[in-house]
């Protein structure tokens, strides 16, 4: 009556239920894809339609709809894989005292609980080992907004430089 199964790894799967009180057996096969975290069920739901996908991890790196988000951002923002839309992360400035500082404000998919969102700045476009998250400041981090500032206000002169990156864990 009560049932149940613990799958490790995504993929097809046919559990077969058996019943037997001696005079009389049956069983009844259930076949289902099973998968091991919410990217996985978005890959399944989204691209399906596309026939699938032959590399999922491949494709996480592709952007289908050409509105410059990877698969893999269209999944960290909650936005729809198949349609071109604009970039949901929203740069403003915040007054803190008598400076202004930039601010990145980002929406986080709740669903995408296994990814990992950091906000980097820099003052050097030329140096990609300028970017850093060392001391930005945390206004808001929750399932589903993350709300950066700079440390360095604007009006000291240079230039500043905000990003996010979105990665899946190794």
């Amino acid at each position: 009556p009560a049932t149940t199964a613990t799958l490790s790894q995504h993929g097809d799967y046919v559990l077969r239920l058996a019943a037997n009180d001696s005079s009389a057996h049956t069983f009844k096969d259930l076949a289902f894809t099973a998968y091991t975290s919410a990217l996985q069920v978005w890959q399944a739901q989204n691209w399906a339609a596309r026939g699938g996908v032959s590399d999922p991890a491949a494709a996480l790196l592709l952007d289908p709809d050409f509105d410059g988000q990877s698969n893999l951002l269209e999944f960290a923002f909650g936005m729809p894989p198949n349609a071109n839309d604009t970039s949901p992360v929203v740069y403003d400035h915040a007054t803190v005292g008598p400076d202004e500082f930039l601010r990145l404000s980002v929406p986080k998919n709740p669903a995408a609980t296994d990814l990992s969102f950091t906000v980097e700045a820099t003052s050097d476009l030329a140096n990609p080992a300028s970017w850093t998250s060392a001391g930005l400041v945390i206004e808001i981090d929750t399932s589903t907004q993350l709300v950066v500032r700079d440390n360095m206000p604007l009006n000291n002169g240079q230039p500043r430089f905000m990003r996010v990156k979105v990665s899946l864990p190794p």
